[in-house]
């Protein structure tokens, strides 16, 4: 004789002090729980790949230094290609970006330089510049 053979036959008349759920709303109680919220997103930031910043060597800062004086002596009349440093803000390290356009101004006091487009680039993150017909200025 089994443990539960006295009530395993007996009519179930369900509970009474309680409503019954819908049908439509039962599925819910089975809907995908997502136990580590964020948890997605955590693992794609730590994946998300940066790169550290170059440093250029005395020959290079002196060649983009040169290349800085030409375009400020040719009235900014020439269009470059910057390639620059972008720190991440989240996390260590950071990437390179490349911006074309004419050279606005170059600001020595706050170190910066201003394409005509707008953007405004440190001069200590700036890696590489050339003229955009393809001649390369700091290699």
């Amino acid at each position: 004789m089994g443990k539960y053979d006295d009530i395993i036959n007996l009519p179930y008349h369900g509970v009474t002090t309680r409503k019954r759920l819908p049908i439509e709303a039962r599925a819910a109680q089975f809907a995908p729980f997502a136990a580590l919220t964020g948890h997605k997103e955590a693992i794609d930031e730590t994946a998300r790949h940066t790169e550290r910043k170059r440093e250029l060597s005395d020959y290079e800062k002196e060649k983009l230094s040169q290349t800085l004086n030409t375009l400020a002596c040719n009235s900014f009349a020439q269009a470059v290609r910057i390639t620059y440093y972008i720190p991440d803000q989240s996390k260590e390290g950071g990437r390179y970006i490349s911006a074309d356009g004419f050279v606005k101004r170059i600001d020595t006091f706050s170190r910066t330089i201003r394409l005509a487009s707008g953007i405004t680039i440190p001069l200590d993150d700036i890696y590489r510049i050339e003229h955009i017909d393809g001649a390369n200025d700091t290699d």
